[in-house]
């Protein structure tokens, strides 16, 4: 039941917030901590093998060394060779465990694209920001902010209402 409910977190455009953070599909974690542990158990359930010490067990090192990165090449490439390579042998060949399992990768392929997205917004929106930061404090670090006294501001307001051009009413 789980499953369903992160595959379903992938088609709600809004989010949905009662659902608790284990419920959330985060990529990056599912198969860093918690695919080594499915991958486990499955194979204690269907015996183990040789298989298991020769390409599982390298399969899981290689989850569990997962690091989080800019992007998602890596978290894809762990799911499609999951996908291709590990989960008919890690299944027996049982369908009720290779079709969830197979749909839950697909799930977290997806994620991975869409996480993408979302990294390339907030990238956007970050670097507008410190385009803002940067201009304001050149702004402010550039630019003499020399306040006249009340004399020169009343001169120069006196001149603006006559007509006048204040000229150097604002000492330098």
């Amino acid at each position: 039941q789980s499953h369903c409910l992160r595959f379903a977190q992938l088609y709600q455009p809004s989010g949905n917030f009662a659902h608790q953070r284990m419920e959330q599909l985060d990529p990056f974690e599912t198969m860093r901590f918690h695919m080594p542990v499915v991958c486990v158990v499955l194979s204690n359930l269907r015996g183990r093998n040789r298989w298991d010490s020769t390409v599982l067990g390298p399969f899981i090192r290689k989850c569990q060394d997962l690091k989080p990165s800019f992007g998602a090449d890596a978290c894809r490439y762990l799911a499609r060779e999951m996908q291709e390579h590990i989960i008919s042998n890690l299944s027996a060949g049982v369908a009720s465990v290779y079709d969830p399992l197979h749909s839950w990768l697909d799930a977290i392929l997806e994620s991975c694209d869409l996480i993408e997205e979302e990294a390339k917004e907030v990238y956007q929106k970050v670097t507008a920001v410190e385009v803002g930061l940067r201009l304001g404090h050149d702004l402010i670090t550039q630019v003499s902010w020399k306040i006249p006294t009340e004399k020169e501001l009343k001169e120069a307001i006196l001149c603006h209402i006559k007509g006048k051009k204040p000229g150097l009413a604002v000492n330098e």
